[in-house]
Formats: structure tokens, sequence, C-alpha cells
């Protein structure tokens, strides 16, 4: 029965620690987010055949990234783009490919080099 007694107790202030916890997170997530600059990169868009396949982005300066927000118009395997918006280090996606980046502006910058995606050969 003293058992009893002092596990609740011990309980719920447990439950109210973690309950704090979380509350206080929110706020340290926002601020990462807004410590990104918006940043305009050039690069060219490329079809990866994995996990079912996605698009990948390879910058001019040799950094890779994964396009988040993209619309489907501008998805074609080694077009190149110049996109703006930011780079999202709370995020992280099954491809592992390079940093998130969150898109706000496509500008095409060559369609020449467009060529089907690795399945549609």
């Amino acid at each position: 029965m003293k058992y009893a007694v002092w596990m609740l107790p011990l309980m719920l202030l447990s439950l109210n620690a973690c309950s704090q916890q979380q509350s206080n997170a929110e706020p340290i997530e926002k601020e990462q987010t807004m410590q990104s600059k918006s940043q305009e990169i050039s690069g060219t868009l490329i079809y990866k055949n994995l996990e079912g396949g996605f698009y990948g982005f390879d910058s001019d300066d040799g950094k890779k990234y994964t396009l988040r927000n993209l619309a489907p118009e501008f998805k074609k395997n080694g077009i190149k783009l110049q996109v703006s918006g930011r780079v999202r280090n709370d995020i992280m996606t099954f491809t592992q490919y390079g940093d998130v980046f969150d898109v706000e502006n496509v500008n095409v910058l060559d369609e020449s080099g467009i060529k089907p995606k690795n399945n549609e050969l």
C-alpha cells in the first residue's frame, strides 16, 4: 500500500514534465526555420530511380538538394532551373539527397537537356 501511495505522485510529476517539454520544443523549431535566409540556386533537376523514384537537384556549385514544393510542370529530368527559397534543416526525407530546399519561385534556364526518366527509355 505504501508503494502505491508514493507511485501516484511520482507518475503525475513525470507526466507534467513531459507535457512541459513538448510545449517548449515548438518555438525552437520555428526559430530554426526562420533562421534560414532566402537564396537563389541554379542547377539541374535529375531523376533518381530509388524507392519509387524522386527528383534530386544538383546545383552548379556541386551541392545536392531535395526540392520541396516544386510544381509538377517543372519536374523534367535534365531541366536546368534557377530556384529561390530557403534551406530547411528541420526536415528529413527518405531520399537523403542533400539538404531540403523549400521552393518559393522557379525560373527555367534551359530545356534542351531534358531526357526521359531512367525507366522511360
